[in-house]
């Protein structure tokens, strides 16, 4: 992939959209409390976000989009390694607006590489980049990228940035990628290290993350018997090289990002959001407790400032009561070009997003320069993971295949002593 056929959305991508529209609304109707970008869950503006759908075919509204000096920038930089087009999605009135809106924001744009309409789905690019759920889903772009915004924060288990500078440097990482790197495992990004309780996975990756000084590190208990300190002996031991660049250069630390995810990082987050959950429950009640009337309570909810507490109460609820509080655990700290140490990573998560958590993590380690090292009990991780699997429950610390490990062996004979089971309920 020399030069990748990149297709790009305008509105809320690489100009303000929904933004204008609610800042017009707020100017004409003098909403209170006024409208806020925010307060779009659904690309279909249900509720009180409603109401902008008008401004949608208001000419004003296509006369106030301006491109933001550093997204002219991205896309000019990635009209130096890509062929860019700009696919967006625009009624038959406002293509001609459109088209003269692209031309003017960049000059020296083909006129050819800008296409309009609504079937996104039917034009075959390498890379997208899209603020729709279903664009980027139906898309038979081979990077599929989405662009975070309020709309589609709760979607999980996608390549997504936050900005287009963000955007431009993933690009390059796809480029750099598919001209480097083959599917074929010889020297992993990803292993996994297996084994019951007890074999010790996680003292494993303690002692890795306390010599490499990782985020997360904890000091290593002491594993003495009398007054040798075996477990303080055996890390002082260890040594390692952190490999050399691709310039072959020596690198002499690891990127900023790195650090170690334990199982109870994760679980202390969701006990943070069950302690908010109860405690939401009850603010009119302190409030009242505090002194103030019934009356004052519930005006001071209605406030600013009482509005601004409930909306985070709300929101750490709705990811809790989702159940998605590990995914967007990991969607914050999962960042590209670093190593991570992740401890029984499947907490708390359904088979169905252990399996886009391991697919996450197949994506950043073959596009997005990362190096997972990963302890799990989870088959459907192990079965996704490309990964290199050590058992650690062998004399040797033996590399296996994940079908070959007792507990997934467990999982296949049950399930195939009970097939005909599965089959009369299909039936």
């Amino acid at each position: 992939m020399l030069r990748p056929k990149i297709g790009l959305d305008w509105d809320d991508v690489t100009a303000p959209f929904n933004s204008i529209a609610i800042a017009m609304a707020n100017e004409k109707y003098h909403i209170d409390p006024p409208l806020r970008l925010e307060e779009i869950d659904t690309w279909e503006n249900r509720g009180r976000t409603g109401i902008i759908r008008e401004f949608y075919e208001d000419e004003e509204l296509y006369a106030r989009q301006q491109v933001p000096e550093k997204n002219k920038k991205a896309v000019y930089r990635l009209m130096e390694i890509a062929d860019v087009y700009f696919i967006t999605a625009v009624a038959p009135a406002f293509m001609g607006i459109r088209a003269k809106q692209i031309l003017t924001a960049f000059p020296e744009f083909p006129p050819e590489n800008i296409i309009l309409g609504n079937a996104k789905n039917l034009v075959q690019f390498d890379i997208i980049l899209d603020d729709a759920i279903h664009n980027v889903l139906e898309t038979p772009a081979t990077y599929p990228v989405l662009m975070r915004k309020p709309w589609n924060w709760k979607m999980t288990g996608l390549l997504s940035v936050n900005q287009m500078s963000e955007f431009v440097s993933l690009v390059r990482q796809i480029i750099h990628a598919s001209q480097t790197r083959t599917m074929e495992i010889k020297n992993p990004s990803v292993l996994a290290l297996v084994g019951p309780s007890g074999s010790g996975k996680s003292t494993l990756l303690n002692i890795i993350a306390n010599c490499l000084q990782l985020k997360g590190k904890e000091y290593a208990t002491s594993n003495s018997f009398g007054s040798v300190d075996y477990c303080g002996l055996f890390s002082s031991e260890c040594l390692y090289t952190l490999g050399e660049d691709d310039y072959g250069n020596t690198i002499k630390k690891l990127p900023e990002n790195s650090r170690y995810i334990k199982s109870e990082d994760i679980l202390y987050e969701i006990k943070k959001i069950q302690q908010k959950q109860i405690l939401s429950d009850g603010m009119e009640y302190d409030y009242v407790k505090r002194g103030m009337s019934l009356l004052e309570a519930k005006t001071f909810l209605t406030s600013k400032e009482g509005r601004k507490q409930e909306e985070y109460i709300k929101f750490a609820q709705e990811k809790y009561s989702n159940g998605e509080t590990s995914m967007q655990y990991f969607e914050e700290y999962l960042q590209p070009d670093a190593l991570y140490l992740l401890d029984e990573p499947e907490v708390s998560l359904s088979p169905a997003n252990q399996v886009i958590l391991a697919e996450e993590i197949n994506k950043m380690a073959r596009l997005l320069e990362c190096q997972f090292i990963i302890a799990t009990h989870s088959p459907f991780m192990l079965g996704t993971l490309n990964a290199k699997i050590y058992n650690l429950d062998t004399e040797e610390y033996d590399v296996t295949k994940w079908s070959d490990l007792d507990n997934v062996r467990y999982f296949y004979n049950f399930f195939k002593k009970h097939e005909d089971e599965f089959k009369e309920d299909y039936l």
